[in-house]
């Protein structure tokens, strides 16, 4: 995407947002009261020369994923070098992210972006640091706690999305395993059944004859379970991935057992590795989206919600607002663009 257009992107994202989050409201923001009991008034801060700390919390900050979200932090701390990231590494453990969630509420910092480790089990903190007025936004991951933004890539439609075209290349006939999310993750499983309902729908010819969650959204997990579908089954003729990073394991295991033929998907964000891997006939497709700029777009919203001193809490909200970053599907008949873009 050329810089012109991200910045514009950017800009629209954030006018966009902010009437979308007036919409979600209930109410107005806090206003002054002229009676003897008068409201407490949301003072926001000069986000271009006051000192800001956002806090960042990933699944892990090892892995090529997260390269792509800091490049998009830093694209944006260039803008405002007042603004301090505080990055903390959970390494894919929910105890030690509740934890972390927790500790960027007692040092107040400014707005808490974050990878949910469960979809779930994250509810409290985050309504917790809502409720401390301190604006949540999680970045790809989502929660189902209602808090004052999600920037969401890939999910149910991405999962369509693969399913058309890994039908046509499969000429609407063959059998699917399915590496997904883990159990936990509900944005993973989102994107699978999007996948599971387009072949029910679509492709009766199509059967998916084994599931299994990965743990961690690990290379390495995926590699070893691959390896025992390749062993339990007789015929596989694709293997659907949650994540790029479990389509590198898949391919390592078919590559350790001398399979050449089974096709393997990929699902977001369109790593320099996988494209690369496409573009040499070794992995089949993924699906692509703009990390750099869905990190871009979740701090300037984080910027936004500090400089109005507002967050769910403040303006009522009942259900999350969410952003869905664009993509497309990825293979070999595109990947040079692709490839081009990302370079």
């Amino acid at each position: 995407m050329k810089k012109s257009t991200k910045v514009l992107a950017i800009l629209l994202v954030v006018l966009l947002l902010t009437g979308v989050m007036s919409g979600c409201s209930n109410s107005n923001p806090t206003q002054p009261s002229t009676d003897a009991n008068p409201q407490t008034v949301s003072i926001g801060k000069d986000i271009k020369n006051e000192a800001i700390t956002i806090a960042w919390l990933p699944l892990s900050t090892q892995g090529p994923t997260n390269i792509s979200t800091m490049a998009g932090a830093d694209a944006v701390r260039r803008v405002y070098p007042n603004v301090t990231l505080k990055v903390y590494d959970c390494g894919f453990d929910l105890t030690t992210q509740i934890s972390m969630v927790n500790e960027c509420i007692t040092q107040k910092v400014d707005a808490i972006l974050l990878q949910a480790l469960d979809a779930t089990a994250l509810n409290q903190v985050i309504t917790d640091a809502e409720t401390a007025g301190i604006p949540v936004i999680t970045v790809g991951l989502a929660a189902t706690a209602v808090y004052t933004l999600a920037t969401i890539g890939v999910d149910y439609e991405g999962g369509q999305m693969v399913a058309e075209t890994l039908a046509r290349q499969l000429n609407n006939q063959g059998n699917v395993v399915a590496l997904d999310a883990p159990a936990e993750q509900e944005s993973g499983i989102n994107t699978y059944e999007g996948l599971r309902d387009y072949f029910e729908q679509n492709t009766p010819g199509i059967e998916i004859i084994d599931y299994q969650n990965v743990p961690n959204w690990s290379t390495e997990n995926a590699n070893q379970i691959a390896r025992d579908l390749l062993t339990k089954h007789d015929k596989i003729d694709a293997i659907w991935c949650a994540a790029d990073e479990l389509a590198v394991g898949a391919l390592q295991a078919c590559q350790a057992l001398g399979y050449t033929d089974i096709l393997i998907w990929g699902t977001s964000p369109g790593l320099p590795l996988v494209l690369e891997n496409i573009r040499d006939g070794l992995i089949a497709g993924t699906i692509a989206y703009d990390a750099v700029l869905e990190m871009e777009i979740s701090m300037y919203m984080a910027l936004n919600s500090i400089q109005l001193g507002t967050n769910a809490v403040a303006l009522g909200f009942e259900k999350t607002p969410t952003l869905n970053i664009t993509m497309e599907p990825v293979t070999i008949e595109n990947v040079e663009k692709i490839l081009a873009r990302v370079g």
